[in-house]
């Protein structure tokens, strides 16, 4: 087994960057601005259980969120569902503004070494959907091996959304478990999110990224390149095969409100299974639509054709570990988070 921390070929992978650490302790500290326990459900319209979801911005990856309440799925099961905006990962939910936050594991698994008793509930998705992205000038040397693929990036220049984001936590492990030191080897460069990201790209600002949904579809629909390393397909470190949002609420919450938590996974399982049918492509299309406005029908199309096999509400042992190893390994974490710890009853179903 690899020592945790240490690249392949023996080297040790280089630290990550402390920025998403930082920001993860910033939204612990904004705790303090409420009672740091959550938000408690409240009794809705018509006897229902009112529930605020928290989200940063619109990603295809809470798709399945999206669809539990615009289709009206929620609902059946008793809970009034509703989308608030926090600004950074977790706020809503460290603050009392929000009964969940969709974040990121790792995000949790952070706030949680900062005193934040927080739970993983449930996912919507069973990978990462980001993807190393090449603009045809790169020569790959043997495209079927990530690690080589990342060898060919030495003297690169790799975008990446922002400092300390997950695109740059990812790219960074990628280069550090192919054996690359990521702050010697490469030159990594932030293109802002979106069509910012695109547009670098496309300039030859850099000659690589690590990109998400729907930039990535975006990209090779306009012929900028290839898809070297795809993270959804399986490639990469075995610790990104991990979800890449999931639904997290307070402990408190857990142990005061387990049938809501209860009608909450009902609701998504309701979800994945309308998703995962193709008789409802159209109905699924139009909350798509909506959601992720500006996206043509075309590249929507393709990212429901990726995500519907990766559909899936339970964030398992083995993800958890994935995420913890990740961590682990870039230093941001000292030792392993038991699942328990992190995941709560109706989680471990």
């Amino acid at each position: 087994m690899q020592e945790a921390g240490m690249a392949a070929g023996g080297q040790r992978a280089p630290r990550v960057p402390r920025l998403m650490a930082v920001l993860v302790a910033a939204a612990v500290g904004l705790a303090s601005c409420g009672d740091g326990s959550g938000g408690s459900p409240s009794a809705g319209s018509g006897g229902a259980t009112t529930v605020r979801i928290a989200e940063q911005a619109p990603c295809v990856c809470q798709l399945a969120f999206y669809v539990a309440v615009d289709e009206g799925i929620f609902a059946e099961h008793g809970i009034e569902a509703s989308f608030v905006t926090e600004p950074t990962p977790l706020t809503g939910v460290l603050t009392g503004a929000a009964e969940m936050s969709m974040a990121s594991p790792g995000q949790a698994a952070l706030a949680h070494t900062r005193g934040a008793d927080v739970r993983v509930l449930v996912t919507a998705q069973s990978r990462l959907t980001q993807a190393v992205f090449v603009r045809p000038d790169v020569s790959l040397s043997d495209p079927s091996d990530w690690q080589q693929v990342a060898q060919d990036l030495r003297g690169r220049r790799v975008g990446i959304t922002t400092r300390g984001g997950s695109t740059d936590t990812n790219l960074r492990y990628i280069l550090s478990q192919a054996g690359l030191d990521p702050d010697s080897d490469v030159q990594i460069v932030p293109l802002g999110a979106g069509p910012s990201m695109i547009a670098g790209v496309e300039a030859g600002q850099v000659e690589a990224a690590l990109s998400y949904q729907p930039l990535t579809a975006t990209m090779l629909a306009r012929d900028l390149g290839m898809v070297a390393i795809d993270l959804a397909a399986g490639q990469g470190p075995a610790a990104l095969d991990q979800p890449m949002t999931t639904g997290i609420v307070s402990g408190d919450l857990a142990a005061d409100h387990p049938e809501t938590l209860d009608d909450i996974v009902a609701a998504m399982d309701d979800a994945v299974e309308l998703m995962s049918d193709p008789a409802n492509r159209e109905q699924v299309m139009a909350v798509a639509r909506d959601r992720l406005a500006g996206t043509d029908d075309a590249t929507l199309t393709e990212l429901l054709d990726q995500l519907q096999p990766l559909l899936r509400t339970t964030y398992t042992e083995q993800d958890h570990d994935h995420v913890v190893q990740l961590l682990v390994d870039s230093e941001l974490l000292e030792s392993a988070i038991p699942y328990d710890q992190m995941t709560t009853a109706e989680t471990q179903r």
